[in-house]
């Protein structure tokens, strides 16, 4: 939320140093998704992993938690100025919008 909220605040605040945050916000909230869903399978179906995908499966609260992260990954793997670069500008802007 943190950094989807900095758009909108840099345009009505004219605070434009916050985009320099705006994309280590987003890979914090990305690693943080990671490493809850690890906790999850790791402490709450104690490490098995079809424990984990049969309770997601049922559960809806699950599955969107788990398609927020499968959004989130090519946009985690594309945040580095190398994959900018590669992927070219005008193609990542298109992306991460």
């Amino acid at each position: 939320v943190l950094s989807l909220i900095i758009t909108p605040l840099r345009y009505f605040t004219n605070l434009h140093t916050l985009v320099a945050y705006r994309r280590a916000l987003g890979l914090y909230g990305f690693f943080y998704a990671v490493v809850h869903l690890l906790l999850y399978v790791a402490f709450d179906r104690a490490g098995n992993v079809s424990s984990a995908l049969s309770e997601i499966i049922s559960r809806r609260y699950l599955q969107v938690g788990m398609l927020a992260i499968l959004l989130m990954i090519p946009l985690a793997v594309t945040s580095t100025d190398a994959m900018i670069r590669r992927i070219w500008p005008k193609r990542w802007k298109l992306l991460h919008r």
